[in-house]
């Protein structure tokens, strides 16, 4: 019979065990649910906030590239607008250089540039061998039409060759051009 109350003793003290335990299981599972819901409204708002931070991205982004299409298009009309005008230059300075084969119109040209420089003879003067017609004391030179006068001791020239002139007047031509056709 004495067992009995040993059984007893063991029984109680298994069924406070299993209380205590019991509620060290509910304040476990009170505290989890309790940091889960912390976890969860904290994840919530953190998430709102990055995407609010990757709303912001994608603007910025989306912008960009807006703004790159833009300059893109815009890139385009200029080279478009370059690639014209070098068209229309190119034909007019071929049409110039192309001159001495308009035979009435070179004549022209070739007596009102040997008109401007008087003093011929403190020059020496170069013009194509074809050309020795318009100037009979010349000294042949590579060029595509006109005449180039240089002083004697070299240190000054007057280029009026056809070449020379389109060299130097290709910036102020296309700028013509350019107002004539875009303004």
């Amino acid at each position: 019979m004495k067992e009995k109350p040993l059984s007893r003793v063991l029984t109680a003290m298994e069924k406070e065990t299993l209380q205590k335990r019991k509620k060290l299981l509910d304040d476990a599972k009170a505290f989890a649910k309790q940091k889960k819901k912390e976890m969860t409204e904290k994840a919530e708002k953190d998430n709102e906030v990055l995407f609010q931070i990757e709303k912001k991205n994608i603007t910025r982004e989306m912008r960009r590239a807006e703004e790159n299409i833009r300059e893109e298009h815009l890139l385009g009309i200029v080279k478009a607008r370059e690639a014209f005008t070098d068209k229309i230059w190119n034909s007019a300075k071929k049409r110039f250089i192309s001159m001495p084969k308009r035979k009435t119109e070179y004549k022209k040209f070739m007596k009102r540039i040997l008109s401007r420089v008087e003093d011929h003879k403190s020059y020496v003067v170069y013009i194509r061998k074809e050309d020795s017609i318009f100037y009979k004391n010349a000294r042949p030179a590579k060029i595509s039409g006109g005449v180039i006068f240089r002083t004697t001791d070299g240190k000054i020239e007057i280029d009026y060759s056809l070449d020379g002139i389109v060299q130097r007047n290709e910036a102020a031509a296309k700028a013509t051009i350019n107002e004539v056709l875009f303004t």
